[in-house]
């Protein structure tokens, strides 16, 4: 190796070296949480995105995320950068939380009932 090759080597590997990290995108936070359901001692709620400038009486199109597991687990996080980015286009977004076998012992129709009521 050459004089040259090695002083670009070497000047790569510190440029590498000393490059700043590019820090992890903050998960997305819902704007709000609502209670739409209350079953036994858990209730379950709500996961809201909320476009910047929404005020209460907007009239806007909105959409409820399901999240997958078939029914045993998941979790209403599953959509939260999706439902981010609808809101930040001017939707309302909800992620629904629901029974599932694992979270409180159901079976799959009351996995389907929590989804009727939200």
């Amino acid at each position: 190796m050459g004089r040259t090759t090695r002083t670009v080597a070497a000047t790569l590997t510190v440029l590498l070296l000393a490059s700043p990290r590019t820090p992890a995108a903050a998960e997305p936070q819902p704007d709000a949480l609502r209670v739409y359901k209350k079953t036994g001692d858990k209730p379950l709620r709500l996961h809201l995105f909320f476009p910047p400038t929404h005020e209460a009486t907007d009239a806007r199109p909105a959409i409820v995320f399901f999240f997958g597991g078939g029914w045993t687990g998941g979790g209403p996080t599953q959509f939260y950068h999706q439902a981010e980015r609808l809101a930040s286009r001017g939707m309302v977004a909800a992620c629904a939380e629901y029974r599932t076998a694992k979270s409180h012992g159901t079976d799959p129709r009351a996995c389907v009932r929590d989804g009727k009521s939200a």
